[in-house]
């Protein structure tokens, strides 16, 4: 078979393994090893219910990708082996264990250093290993925001930290049913020349570097070990907080941190100064630590709400009264900061289009959307006054204002 391992588009779809219909993604880090890519496929399929990935994708370095070139692709063609072994005398036709060397089946971690993207041959600075855990972020992401796909992770192979990593995104990205793995091989098959990949290989007879022990690599079968790592699908808890991708592996960590705090009864929330300091376009909150922007209404509607928590004012039973109060705040803070002077003359003037007390449960569905759409806003959303208790439902522990 050529370098590439893909099957002809034109060709329907085989049949897949696993759970009805769905598709299968092994996802590994390499380094300079990729035999452990190779022992992790063979003993999938040799489970109970054969795992026989449809796609590989590997996140590796720049000698990471060189080994996988050599070993894997060379003039042995040890993956088409691989292949011809698990999938039998179809494996020419049969669209799974999809992998070849193209940039989208084996991916270089990037660093961007200015307008420049290096590519990574080593993780030994916060920036290199900032780079890959974005990169894990985003190729988990694409995977696991797919209902008909499942994801093995293979942790076997790379860096340390490359597996520390990518446990740690499986963990907050993963969902009931995706698996983490690591492979062991033992009996001195680990080091031997020429490399051992899988019980079949061509070439079967190999010295033991270390004891110059013959070894025959079909005797290796009952030796390598397919351990699950437990993973505990954290995504759950905060659903909410991963309706769309986080920009990086830090965004995520934060805003999950801030959704399951929030689930257990930690929510804090903290707001910006009245008067916006020179530095600052727009005013803040920070909701669970995490900053967001806010509009000049939105900052008064929940700074008005959190003041009358920290007065200890009880919760209003007038609208007219609690649009009032509004007015009063307004009327104070737009002489000290100007951007509450438009919204102070739409709370007061008397014309058709101006606002009156029955529009402020709209003002407040409105807060509540956007609220929703932060990582973590749910429950802060949920404690937004409402008919019947006009307060804002956190405890006053909950609650700084600057």
């Amino acid at each position: 078979m050529s370098k590439s391992s893909r099957s002809p588009a034109s060709k329907g779809p085989a049949s897949r393994s696993g759970r009805g219909s769905s598709r299968t993604v092994l996802v590994a880090t390499t380094g300079l090893s990729p035999a452990v890519l190779t022992e992790t496929v063979w003993a999938l399929a040799q489970e109970k219910k054969p795992i026989i990935p449809d796609q590989i994708i590997v996140l590796t370095t720049v000698t990471g990708q060189k080994r996988l070139a050599e070993q894997l692709f060379g003039a042995d063609e040890l993956w088409a082996d691989l292949r011809r072994d698990i999938l039998g005398p179809r494996a020419d036709t049969d669209q799974r264990l999809d992998f070849d060397l193209t940039p989208d089946r084996v991916k270089v971690v990037h660093l961007r250093v200015g307008t420049r993207r290096q590519p990574l041959d080593e993780l030994l600075n916060s920036a290199q290993h900032t780079a890959f855990a974005d990169a894990l972020v985003d190729e988990l992401w694409v995977h696991t925001s797919k209902p008909d796909t499942r994801v093995v992770a293979s942790l076997a192979g790379g860096f340390k930290t490359m597996s520390a990593l990518l446990l740690s995104g499986m963990q907050l990205l993963a969902n009931p049913g995706d698996r983490v793995t690591h492979v062991l091989v033992g009996g001195g098959y680990e080091a031997t020349k020429p490399s051992f990949y899988f019980p079949r290989q061509k070439a079967q007879t190999l010295k033991q570097i270390h004891s110059g022990a013959t070894l025959i690599a079909k005797d290796a079968a009952p030796l390598i070990q397919l351990i699950d790592v437990p993973v505990i699908p954290l995504r759950r808890w905060f659903a909410e907080a991963l309706d769309r991708k986080p920009p990086s592996y830090e965004t995520l960590v934060n805003c999950s941190i801030a959704a399951v705090e929030a689930h257990v009864g930690d929510l804090t929330l903290e707001l910006g100064p009245v008067v916006l300091p020179s530095e600052k376009h727009r005013h803040w909150m920070k909701l669970n630590g995490t900053e967001h922007p806010l509009s000049p209404a939105r900052y008064v509607y929940l700074r008005v709400f959190a003041e009358r928590v920290l007065s200890d004012t009880p919760p209003g039973d007038s609208l007219a009264d609690l649009f009032e109060e509004i007015q009063d705040w307004l009327r104070k803070n737009r002489e000290v900061e100007p951007r509450f002077s438009a919204m102070f003359e739409s709370h007061t003037r008397t014309q058709p289009t101006s606002l009156k007390a029955d529009d402020l449960p709209k003002r407040l569905k409105d807060l509540r959307t956007h609220l929703e759409s932060l990582p973590g806003g749910r429950s802060l959303a949920s404690a937004l006054p409402a008919k019947g208790h006009w307060a804002l439902r956190l405890e006053k522990s909950r609650i700084k204002l600057q």
